[in-house]
């Protein structure tokens, strides 16, 4: 007769030694958290700079992890001290380990962004001043959100009661410091929830953690965290989009998988995600473009869809119809925005071309203004162009043919347009932003290596990443390995080149700054397929999400 030994024992903890544990994790974290918010410069006297008190919680959770890593040992040795720490029936370890290195991780980036929120100096730029402008304008009014500037950062400014008449008075800097606060408490919640949303569907219980650390380091990276302490539209635009990719892979694990919440809080979720989509559309002058490309992207297989599974038709065309409304709501209330961004051109890319200039002086551009003016830098064609009489003809010709004539301008030379955001790819997705920030303190000695990490700025090296991780997603969803929740990084990298031909093509100035979404972007599509692509090879051609996959 054949005994059933049954399943193989599990490293598990005795109750004792998992009450000891959580405490330990309980002291480590306190102890990250205490000692590095008050760490304001580096030096290997850390202890003595954290003072006694902070000093014991550091040492605890040095002492937790070094017990933790000696549970992990004894999990395999057969010794009678060992077998005493680890019972059946116990919680397991490895769950105890994942919890734990998730938590350190968030209070390690919380305490990170609190130190670089220190280190920072708030920073005023020209922009700020239009932000104003627009905040000084009646909410309902149509000037506040069809002006000349996206009115979502306009509305944080009149939030905290920043006008064009309290804008560089007494209360600025109180105001600036409440607005900064605030965009740098959105940037680290829109990171962890991100984080943890993705690590939620990793069938793989191992990369969970890993998962969190690097998304959690690429939101919290000093080329994104940066802009928290400027008075900018970076900052809520970067986080609304780690905001808006959290709930779609949360509202896609709740809709695909089984398990799912109430139809009622998965379209709850659903209209908090078009909100969140028509936010983004209004807080930067590209997004909109975004909103629309996926739109475009989406009807073809949403027709599909609908044929294919009628009982979610409502789904699919409300998906499409969030896209389309986001995008084109945004980019029709900002149409009159083009002007400064079209001087920039003019200047930069238009005049120096003979080719260029030619073809626009054969539709009637008045070369004579430009020629009567002559500007000596980019800031004073602005200036003529705004308040100059002898302008006048300038200013007739742009609202009559200026944005039909750019536009046919490009279309007659369609591999040249199409080629050069190719040409200048280090520009568009590692420029150089540090001149962007002054700070007060100096960086920690680890801080570029970590960033090498999370976020790599080798174009080489970007290039050959995407190019693999697209050939291996393509491999593993032919032979049946791809999941839903592939869609949302997908997506996101089929956006990125269409991104890229507006940004570069829409305006000649700042490209560094205006070409963050795609450095964001790109990097976060790239880590989010690599986890996803590991996890599916080890999982097995499973499809499927939810809380039971």
């Amino acid at each position: 007769m054949s005994i059933d030994p049954g399943p193989p024992e599990r490293s598990c903890l005795s109750s004792h030694a998992a009450l000891a544990a959580l405490a330990g994790t309980l002291l480590v974290n306190a102890g990250i958290l205490l000692g590095i918010l008050s760490l304001q410069t580096r030096g290997l006297d850390l202890l003595a700079r954290l003072g006694t008190f902070r000093a014991v919680f550091c040492v605890a959770g040095v002492a937790f992890w070094a017990s933790a890593l000696l549970l992990v040992a004894t999990s395999r040795v057969s010794a009678p001290w060992a077998k005493r720490f680890h019972r059946p029936g116990s919680p397991r370890l490895a769950t105890l380990l994942r919890w734990s290195l998730c938590l350190t991780s968030i209070l390690l980036a919380a305490a990170w962004m609190s130190w670089n929120y220190r280190a920072d100096g708030i920073l005023t730029w020209p922009d700020t001043q239009d932000y104003a402008d627009v905040a000084s304008e009646p909410v309902l009014s149509r000037a506040f959100w069809s002006g000349g500037n996206p009115p979502i950062l306009p509305l944080l400014f009149k939030a905290f009661g920043l006008t064009s008449r309290t804008f560089m008075g007494p209360d600025y800097p109180v105001m600036a410091h409440r607005i900064t606060q605030v965009q740098t408490a959105f940037s680290f919640l829109a990171a962890a929830s991100l984080a943890l949303s993705f690590a939620s569907v990793l069938r793989q219980k191992w990369l969970r953690p890993v998962a969190v650390m690097v998304i959690l380091g690429l939101g919290l990276a000093i080329d994104v965290a940066q802009w928290n302490k400027m008075l900018l539209t970076e900052s809520l635009s970067s986080s609304l989009l780690f905001g808006i990719v959290a709930g779609a892979i949360v509202w896609i694990r709740w809709w695909e998988g089984p398990g799912s919440p109430k139809p009622l809080v998965v379209s709850a979720l659903a209209i908090v995600l078009a909100l969140g989509a028509i936010l983004h559309a209004f807080a930067r002058d590209v997004n909109p473009y975004v909103w629309l490309v996926l739109g475009f992207l989406t009807l073809p297989p949403t027709i599909v869809a609908i044929v294919r599974r009628r009982e979610r038709r409502w789904a699919y065309l409300a998906i499409v119809g969030i896209f389309f409304l986001a995008g084109g709501s945004s980019a029709v209330a900002r149409r009159s925005h083009w002007s400064y961004p079209f001087i920039n051109l003019v200047y930069d890319r238009v005049l120096p071309d003979h080719a260029a200039l030619g073809f626009f002086v054969r539709r009637g551009f008045p070369i004579d203004v430009i020629e009567t003016i002559t500007p000596p830098n980019r800031k004073d064609l602005h200036v003529a162009f705004r308040s100059d009489p002898r302008a006048e003809p300038l200013r007739a010709w742009y609202e009559a043919n200026g944005q039909t004539v750019y536009l046919e301008f490009l279309a007659s030379r369609p591999i040249d347009t199409l080629r050069a955001p190719l040409s200048h790819l280090a520009t568009l997705l590692s420029p150089d932003v540090s001149w962007y920030r002054v700070r007060l303190h100096p960086d920690p000695a680890w801080m570029p290596l970590a960033g090498a990490v999370v976020y790599p700025r080798s174009t080489i090296f970007l290039v050959l990443w995407s190019v693999a991780v697209v050939i291996c997603s393509a491999i593993l969803v032919r032979r049946g390995f791809g999941r839903p929740v592939w869609a949302v990084p997908l997506l996101m990298m089929v956006t990125l080149y269409p991104l890229m031909l507006i940004i570069w093509h829409g305006d000649s100035a700042a490209l560094e700054r205006h070409s963050l979404p795609v450095g964001v972007g790109l990097r976060l599509c790239l880590w989010m397929l690599s986890f996803l692509l590991v996890d599916g090879y080890l999982s097995g051609p499973r499809i499927g999400l939810g809380r039971g996959s």
